[in-house]
């Protein structure tokens, strides 16, 4: 499989106009393929008492996850961004997951792992990167998708997978399977370090040198 080009710019907000014009493009001209995806940088340093924005954790989570999936053929990125060290592309792919109807899944393991790859556990879930629990019941707002999804749990089979509307909590038509890739990823903000690989050298490795590689739950 062949890499994905990178295309570096100089600020979060000029990476934004770029990747715009060109998907708009991409839709245009046939036998175009792979995806287009953005990796903006952080917008705070590691020495700072605040941690970075959440839209932004959430966008670095789904891009890394595209990414070590091979979904993506172009990936748009300021400076910054190229400039820190990230996680082996397997450990990207082991923090989603899917469930499909019928499937097998410990109702608290699955509470377990949203809570470990970044979801918060909200009482009502509204916005992206949440989940809520009553029961056997888990909303799921995945930030790569335009709605969240209520997973209906009898025992540890999953009974169905349906959308809903965040405002009304009203469920819609069901779908076949659900896919949660993480919400805010499990990185924080680290600067490469000497002799390290950036992201567009075919690794995402995100530890300090000398460090011990941990699996996620």
């Amino acid at each position: 499989m062949r890499r994905p080009a990178f295309f570096l710019t100089e600020s979060n907000r000029r990476a934004e106009e770029l990747a715009e014009s060109v998907r708009f493009f991409a839709q245009i001209f046939p036998g175009v393929t792979g995806g287009v995806a953005l990796l903006p940088a952080f917008d705070n340093l590691p020495w700072d008492s605040q941690p970075p924005h959440a839209d932004i954790l959430e966008r670095r989570a789904a891009t890394l996850y595209r990414l070590a999936n091979g979904e993506v053929s172009l990936v748009i990125a300021p400076m910054a961004a190229a400039l820190w060290r990230y996680q082996d592309p397997y450990v990207y792919l082991t923090l989603s997951q899917i469930l499909a109807k019928d499937s097998e899944v410990s109702h608290d393991a699955l509470i377990k792992h949203l809570g470990s790859i970044g979801y918060a556990r909200t009482e009502m879930v509204d916005l992206p990167g949440q989940f809520a629990v009553r029961g056997g019941i888990i909303d799921v707002f995945s930030p790569e998708a335009l709605r969240p999804v209520r997973i209906e749990l009898l025992g540890d089979t999953v009974e169905s997978v349906r959308e809903f509307d965040p405002r009304t909590q009203r469920s819609g038509r069901a779908g076949e399977q659900n896919h949660h890739p993480a919400a805010r990823g499990m990185e924080r903000p680290r600067p490469r370090q000497p002799g390290s690989r950036r992201v567009g050298a075919g690794t995402l490795d995100g530890r300090h040198p000398g460090s011990r590689r941990q699996r996620p739950l």
